[in-house]
């Protein structure tokens, strides 16, 4: 069966592998049929031909309105790297991606890059070759103008089917805290870490943090009340937010307002997302987002949210929130096995999703290129 879009009932697409022979599109059990004589792509009527469908792997688009189908051929590459003045190979190498196990078309690699330029290809072959002139996130072609790259740490990651590509730099931290007025502690902390209490890191993931235990008061704005949370006990790098008990915190944020209590907390501190969990009457949990696959991810339209290695009921609600904190869409949706949200009304960049219930809370980046 093929997926209906969110925002428009009359797009439908489906991935297939798909052999030679005939093809026609069908609804209400066979009720309705459409086809055409063309192929890759025509536009089907009512009790049309069959399309002459050439074996293969396909994204297959169908708008059921106007009758206009696409068969775009899905190419799985054995390998792809990144090469360039940017890498360490330069161009007479490349450097090997990891391809995704949930989707063939998806690679992501964590490398350090010098100021340069870069491009991406596939199978070692120089003549499959995907540029994109925009940095740090775009959407390369083949035979595409070299990336300008700018020096740094980053985690690359690049779809070789709609050749959305992103490069997000990694900043790791020795010490995330949690200080303030309403903290532990009862006052801001100044130059050194007597009034910073340290959470842990998580040995899987270095952006993510938690403590346990925590007790928090509840003193007003205009008693300097609030906390926020700080890296290597300064000031320099802050996160903080409105939103208790769970938020997204950015740089220099306002005070995070708490409410008296005994919270566990959890802070991420790659997205600034937080949560205070009351560990005595809360059933939430903040779980780890390993565990919900986003694809494509870059995207340049629709988002797939794969839940099915979790398990929830009822309904989530789906809030997207830009590197500022701002949220900047948010749904409402029943719980599947795998969600989709159409993005194409946002700019090209980084964001959060944020996927919320009275049972769970997780956070997830996703990139935009267009």
């Amino acid at each position: 069966l093929m997926t209906k879009d969110a925002s428009d009932p009359n797009l439908w697409s489906i991935e297939i592998d798909l052999i030679d022979g005939g093809a026609q599109f069908t609804a209400n059990d066979g009720d309705l049929t459409w086809g055409a004589s063309g192929f890759p792509t025509d536009t089907a009527v009512l009790d049309g031909d069959t399309i002459p469908v050439v074996a293969g792997r396909y994204v297959v688009d169908f708008n059921a309105s106007t009758g206009v189908y696409t068969f775009t051929e899905v190419i799985i590459y054995d390998s792809v790297g990144i090469y360039g003045t940017a890498t360490s190979v330069g161009f007479e190498s490349d450097i090997k991606m990891e391809q995704s196990a949930d989707d063939p078309s998806e690679w992501s690699l964590r490398l350090d890059l010098l100021d340069g330029e870069a491009l991406f290809r596939g199978n070692n072959d120089p003549a499959i070759s995907w540029g994109g002139g925009e940095f740090p996130s775009g959407t390369a072609t083949l035979g595409g103008a070299t990336i300008p790259v700018t020096a740094g740490d980053y985690i690359v990651k690049f779809n070789s089917f709609t050749g959305a590509y992103t490069f997000t730099e990694v900043v790791e931290y020795d010490a995330i805290s949690l200080v303030g007025r309403s903290g532990p502690f009862g006052d801001w902390p100044g130059d050194d870490a007597s009034r910073d209490l340290f959470l842990d890191k998580d040995p899987a993931d270095p952006n993510h943090w938690t403590t346990t235990n925590v007790t928090l008061t509840d003193y007003s704005l205009a008693d300097d009340g609030g906390v926020k949370f700080r890296a290597d006990t300064a000031w320099t790098i802050n996160w903080g937010a409105e939103a208790f008990p769970t938020g997204t915190g950015t740089q220099d944020g306002p005070n995070i307002q708490c409410t008296a209590g005994t919270f566990n907390v959890d802070f991420n501190s790659a997205t600034g997302e937080y949560a205070f969990i009351d560990p005595a009457t809360s059933s939430r949990d903040f779980l780890k987002a390993s565990e919900i696959k986003l694809y494509p991810n870059p995207t340049t339209e629709l988002i797939n949210i794969d839940l099915s290695a979790v398990e929830l009921k009822g309904e989530v609600q789906l809030s997207v929130f830009d590197l500022s904190g701002k949220m900047v869409m948010s749904q409402r949706k029943p719980v599947n096995s795998v969600l989709q949200l159409n993005v194409n009304q946002l700019k090209a960049g980084n964001y959060l999703l944020q996927i919320l219930n009275e049972k769970v809370i997780v956070g997830k980046q996703f990139a935009i290129a267009k």
